[in-house]
């Protein structure tokens, strides 16, 4: 793969895939009950900030990936040894999304295939796409865009016009208050989806528009997160607090329910349609932040060399991460709150603090020569 260049569109698309993800189907903010939607609205504030601290790396090594600035900032071997962590941790994070699928495919409609079959073709399927390069993913990306908004939007009109939604499911709104809101944003909903944003630090330098990198970035997060924000409110307004907080996949439980006039029923493959492209795009960025991390922290010139064997440990590690899928969620739950935020937060929030301090030393330094040439 040669370093090809995306358009901003692109990367609004790609983003805002990636930002669905996984996250319509299985859903996120739920420790709020009724009120995830609230906590999972005020979590793209907190999607916002995270991206003006890559963005902030990003226009000071605007060529380089997390890897180069992470050498640059500390020195070749602890720079490069941070790098080396976010090389397993970019395939965890593919290698869940995949059992995702697995799970949601293994247990409707493909329940009698073997979830190593399921997820070889997902992975591999990305693969050939990423052989063929970052340009092709985006211009795929741009067509799926549109398949998921027609789904979204026929989908909220057979809800509205099975009678489905009860607004007096989620009503009244912070019935215990905003405890269990706050609580919740912090454990879950700004790092599911938006901490795992930190791949986008792999791909921003192939964007051919860096004047408009910020203004695209959070566009992208505020119609991915009010999207979101909107399917969980139609999810809690459909089945309810109890039902939603103990099924798997609440999109599908809700849609499962649309009925009208006897012809429009069984839409189960709307759910799943969608599942299956956000976590096409969403595994597929994760992937190659992978691919991106090793070959610049290995200095592979032929990236094309990394595809495969990546692939196929992220599809080992996405069979063997959990013995079922209860467990390969409460894995996730831990991740959460453990694994992600040093990756997501920790890390980049130290990089930033090191470039300002030595922006401002590198400013006083040239004042100083500055002054000694005019004396």
């Amino acid at each position: 793969m040669v370093k090809e260049k995306i358009s901003l569109l692109q990367f609004f698309v790609l983003l805002n895939l990636f930002v669905f993800g996984t996250n319509l189907v299985v859903g996120s903010g739920l420790d709020a009950k009724k009120d995830a939607w609230i906590a999972i609205f005020i979590g793209i504030f907190g999607g916002i900030l995270l991206f003006l601290i890559y963005y902030y790396l990003y226009t000071r090594y605007p060529n380089l990936s997390l890897i180069g600035y992470s050498q640059k900032l500390l020195g070749k071997y602890i720079g490069g040894f941070i790098g080396l962590l976010y090389i397993p941790f970019l395939i965890y994070a593919a290698s869940r999304d995949l059992r995702d699928v697995g799970g949601l495919l293994g247990s409707t409609v493909l329940d009698n295939t073997p979830h190593l079959f399921i997820s070889g073709l997902m992975i591999f399927s990305i693969a050939y796409i990423l052989y063929k390069g970052m340009e092709v993913l985006a211009r795929t990306a741009e067509v799926f865009w549109g398949t998921v908004m027609i789904l979204g939007f026929f989908g909220s009109l057979f809800f509205i016009l099975s009678g489905l939604v009860e607004m007096k499911q989620v009503s009244p709104i912070l019935e215990f208050g905003w405890k269990p809101v706050v609580e919740t944003v912090y454990t879950n909903t700004i790092m599911f989806p938006f901490g795992e944003m930190v791949a986008f630090t792999f791909l921003l330098p192939y964007i051919n528009n860096r004047k408009n990198v910020l203004k695209t970035g959070v566009a992208g997060i505020l119609v991915s997160g009010i999207l979101i924000t909107y399917t969980t409110f139609i999810n809690l307004a459909v089945l309810g607090v109890d039902v939603v907080t103990r099924s798997q996949f609440p999109l599908l439980s809700a849609i499962q329910g649309v009925e009208i006039m006897d012809f429009i029923e069984h839409l189960d493959v709307m759910a799943v349609l969608a599942l299956i492209i956000g976590a096409f795009f969403k595994i597929a960025v994760f992937y190659y932040a992978a691919i991106v991390a090793m070959s610049d922290l290995f200095k592979v010139d032929n990236k094309e060399k990394l595809i495969i064997p990546t692939a196929i440990v992220i599809l080992y590690t996405s069979i063997i991460i959990a013995d079922n899928f209860p467990a390969h969620l409460d894995e996730g739950k831990f991740a959460l709150t453990s694994i992600f935020p040093l990756f997501a937060v920790g890390f980049p929030v130290l990089y930033c603090f090191i470039a300002f301090i030595k922006e401002k030393m590198n400013k006083h330094k040239t004042g100083r020569t500055n002054e000694n040439k005019s004396v």
